[in-house]
């Protein structure tokens, strides 16, 4: 049996995607800094240079584990679940923004 598809219908669209994406934005954004501070403290221990230290490299790091773990549930779960995750993310950003770049 061939299964009709009306013209002009689309699937349903998922509500809240364009808060998932935004929460997938800051994510990727939070991995890429991480990276970012990786790569120049390797680049500062390799000329013997301080860099910016170990606590700034865990801290933007354990930051990302918590974005991207943070993302996995906004974008898996909905409702509440979702949201708590969603602004746990936002919360992630803020906190790595504040403490290792405007104080």
């Amino acid at each position: 049996m061939v299964q009709q598809v009306a013209q002009g219908s689309s699937a349903p669209r998922k509500r809240g995607r364009f808060w998932r994406e935004v929460a997938g934005a800051l994510a990727v954004g939070t991995v890429l800094l991480a990276t970012a501070v990786l790569v120049l403290q390797v680049v500062a221990w390799v000329n013997g240079m301080p860099g910016l230290g170990i606590v700034v490299l865990l801290g933007h790091l354990g930051g990302a584990a918590l974005a991207v773990a943070a993302q996995r549930i906004v974008d898996r779960r909905g409702g509440r679940p979702a949201l708590l995750a969603g602004l746990g993310l936002g919360v992630t950003v803020v906190a790595i923004l504040v403490l290792f770049w405007w104080i």
